[in-house]
């Protein structure tokens, strides 16, 4: 984000980006109304995070699950989330839906592999799992007034084309375009929601940097499996 912005993200006193590990069980979920998860695709919840889990999405939370791959991967994730919401169904996002309209228009879902991978074969395949892994899918759970609860980038790393702006400028104009058109709709969608439900106003940065929200204070998060930047937020009443 600090290469291509002006947006400055916050720190801690020792120059380090201010950041708190906090798993599903903890109280301080709650105060994270944007997480981003990635490489979902082995996890498993135990019955006290399914819970916290179910209670942090129903009362107005946020969770999109990114960078997991093939069908083993996609078996797995659907299991634990539907011990998560057993009574919502997940759905299909086509290129007709809003998100994919909201400020940017996509066609379809790109497909972005890792920078690693995509430098091991040379910058020619995208599929990481080969044809297990062809067709990349965003999927959807939304509740009974349209809100998401959940969003599934799956065979796909939207947030690989949000991180490597420094890093090379083939990848980065390979994809960053398209993974910054979706993060933007997704962000401005699910915001929309949030606001529209009387909980903080969030604003999306310029950049995205897995995933970037910035409030009024100004504050920025930063949801991820390695760590959590939090806004400073709670809505667990």
């Amino acid at each position: 984000m600090e290469e291509l912005t002006t947006t400055r993200p916050a720190k801690w006193g020792d120059g380090e980006p201010g950041y708190a590990v906090v798993r599903p069980d903890q109280d301080e979920f709650y105060e994270c109304p944007f997480i981003f998860m990635s490489d979902v695709g082995t996890l498993g919840f135990d019955e006290g995070e399914v819970d916290h889990l179910r209670d942090y999405l129903l009362k107005g939370g946020f969770i999109w699950v990114d960078d997991f791959w093939g069908s083993n991967a996609w078996d797995q994730w659907e299991s634990q989330i539907r011990r998560v919401l057993p009574d919502h169904s997940i759905v299909d996002i086509g290129p007709d839906h809003t998100l994919m309209h909201t400020l940017y228009s996509i066609e379809e879902i790109p497909q972005i592999p890792s920078i690693q991978w995509w430098r091991r074969n040379g910058g020619y395949e995208t599929s990481e799992r080969g044809r297990d892994s062809e067709t990349p899918h965003l999927r959807a759970i939304f509740d009974e007034e349209g809100r998401p609860l959940v969003i599934m980038t799956h065979n796909t790393d939207i947030a690989d084309g949000w991180e490597r702006e420094g890093e090379e400028d083939d990848y980065f104009f390979a994809f960053s375009p398209q993974a910054y058109a979706l993060g933007i709709n997704v962000v401005l969608v699910v915001t929309d929601c949030m606001a529209s439900r009387s909980f903080i106003c969030c604003v999306l940065c310029v950049s995205l940097f897995h995933t970037y929200v910035c409030c009024f204070e100004p504050c920025f998060c930063n949801f991820s499996s390695v760590g959590i930047m939090y806004i400073p937020f709670n809505f667990n009443s």
